[in-house]
Protein backbone atom coordinates (compact mmCIF):
# COMPACT_ATOMS: atom_id res chain seq x y z
CA UNK A 1 0.00 0.00 0.00
CA UNK A 2 1.14 3.55 -0.78
CA UNK A 3 1.88 6.01 1.90
CA UNK A 4 -0.21 9.16 1.98
CA UNK A 5 2.67 11.45 0.84
CA UNK A 6 3.57 9.19 -2.10
CA UNK A 7 -0.09 8.97 -3.08
CA UNK A 8 -0.34 12.81 -3.11
CA UNK A 9 2.90 13.09 -5.14
CA UNK A 10 1.66 10.62 -7.76
CA UNK A 11 -1.77 12.27 -7.90
CA UNK A 12 -0.18 15.73 -8.26
CA UNK A 13 2.12 14.49 -11.02
CA UNK A 14 -0.82 12.96 -12.89
CA UNK A 15 -2.79 16.22 -12.63
CA UNK A 16 0.18 18.24 -13.89
CA UNK A 17 0.58 15.87 -16.85
CA UNK A 18 -3.15 15.98 -17.68
CA UNK A 19 -3.49 19.78 -17.40
CA UNK A 20 -0.13 20.39 -19.09
CA UNK A 21 -1.12 18.16 -21.99
CA UNK A 22 -4.50 19.87 -22.25
CA UNK A 23 -2.81 23.29 -22.24
CA UNK A 24 -0.35 22.25 -24.96
CA UNK A 25 -3.22 20.78 -27.01
CA UNK A 26 -5.30 23.96 -26.76
CA UNK A 27 -2.28 26.19 -27.43
CA UNK A 28 -1.35 24.20 -30.54
CA UNK A 29 -4.85 24.25 -32.02
CA UNK A 30 -5.42 27.89 -31.17
CA UNK A 31 -2.38 28.67 -33.37
CA UNK A 32 -3.59 26.41 -36.19
CA UNK A 33 -7.26 27.32 -36.02
CA UNK A 34 -7.74 30.86 -34.72
CA UNK A 35 -11.07 31.53 -33.08
CA UNK A 36 -13.09 34.06 -35.07
CA UNK A 37 -14.29 37.10 -33.19
CA UNK A 38 -17.68 38.56 -33.91
CA UNK A 39 -18.24 42.30 -33.83
CA UNK A 40 -21.34 44.34 -34.32
CA UNK A 41 -21.66 47.12 -36.86
CA UNK A 42 -24.66 49.30 -37.56
CA UNK A 43 -26.11 49.25 -41.08
CA UNK A 44 -29.38 50.70 -42.26
CA UNK A 45 -31.94 48.38 -43.85
CA UNK A 46 -31.51 49.73 -47.38
CA UNK A 47 -27.75 49.17 -47.30
CA UNK A 48 -28.17 45.76 -45.68
CA UNK A 49 -30.49 44.61 -48.49
CA UNK A 50 -27.98 45.84 -51.05
CA UNK A 51 -25.18 44.05 -49.20
CA UNK A 52 -27.18 40.83 -49.10
CA UNK A 53 -27.97 41.08 -52.82
CA UNK A 54 -24.32 41.52 -53.80
CA UNK A 55 -23.05 38.86 -51.41
CA UNK A 56 -25.64 36.44 -52.84
CA UNK A 57 -24.57 37.29 -56.40
CA UNK A 58 -20.93 36.64 -55.48
CA UNK A 59 -21.93 33.39 -53.71
CA UNK A 60 -20.41 34.52 -50.41
CA UNK A 61 -21.69 34.88 -46.91
CA UNK A 62 -22.39 38.38 -45.67
CA UNK A 63 -19.39 38.19 -43.33
CA UNK A 64 -17.11 36.85 -46.06
CA UNK A 65 -18.23 39.56 -48.46
CA UNK A 66 -17.62 42.33 -45.89
CA UNK A 67 -14.27 40.83 -44.88
CA UNK A 68 -13.10 40.63 -48.51
CA UNK A 69 -14.28 44.19 -49.22
CA UNK A 70 -12.47 45.58 -46.17
CA UNK A 71 -9.27 43.69 -47.04
CA UNK A 72 -9.42 45.08 -50.58
CA UNK A 73 -9.99 48.59 -49.25
CA UNK A 74 -7.02 48.32 -46.89
CA UNK A 75 -4.78 47.09 -49.74
CA UNK A 76 -5.87 50.13 -51.81
CA UNK A 77 -5.09 52.49 -48.93
CA UNK A 78 -1.62 50.95 -48.49
CA UNK A 79 -0.93 51.20 -52.25
CA UNK A 80 -1.97 54.85 -52.26
CA UNK A 81 0.25 55.60 -49.26
CA UNK A 82 3.20 53.89 -50.93
CA UNK A 83 2.55 55.79 -54.16
CA UNK A 84 2.37 59.13 -52.32
CA UNK A 85 5.60 58.32 -50.48
CA UNK A 86 7.34 57.47 -53.78
CA UNK A 87 6.08 60.71 -55.34
CA UNK A 88 7.43 62.66 -52.37
CA UNK A 89 10.84 60.98 -52.64
CA UNK A 90 11.01 61.64 -56.41
CA UNK A 91 10.14 65.29 -55.79
CA UNK A 92 12.89 65.56 -53.15
CA UNK A 93 15.41 63.90 -55.51
CA UNK A 94 14.48 66.31 -58.34
CA UNK A 95 14.91 69.25 -56.00
CA UNK A 96 18.30 67.96 -54.85
CA UNK A 97 19.59 67.49 -58.40
CA UNK A 98 18.29 70.92 -59.49
CA UNK A 99 20.20 72.54 -56.61
CA UNK A 100 23.28 70.51 -57.52
CA UNK A 101 22.99 71.60 -61.18
CA UNK A 102 22.66 75.28 -60.17
CA UNK A 103 25.69 75.00 -57.93
CA UNK A 104 27.83 73.50 -60.72
CA UNK A 105 26.61 75.50 -63.74
CA UNK A 106 29.97 76.00 -65.49
CA UNK A 107 31.26 72.50 -64.88
CA UNK A 108 31.69 70.19 -67.88
CA UNK A 109 31.78 66.54 -66.89
CA UNK A 110 33.06 65.24 -70.24
CA UNK A 111 36.06 67.55 -70.26
CA UNK A 112 36.81 66.61 -66.65
CA UNK A 113 36.82 62.92 -67.56
CA UNK A 114 39.08 63.62 -70.53
CA UNK A 115 41.54 65.47 -68.28
CA UNK A 116 41.77 62.53 -65.90
CA UNK A 117 42.10 60.08 -68.78
CA UNK A 118 44.92 62.11 -70.37
CA UNK A 119 46.89 62.14 -67.07
CA UNK A 120 47.23 58.36 -66.96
Amino acid sequence: MLKYKNYIKILSLMLVIIFGGAFIYVYHFSKSYPIPFTHRISLDDKFLKKLDRYSYQEDKTRSGFIREAVESYIVDIEKNRDLEEKKKKVKEAKSFFRKLAEKNKGWDGVSEINKWRDRS
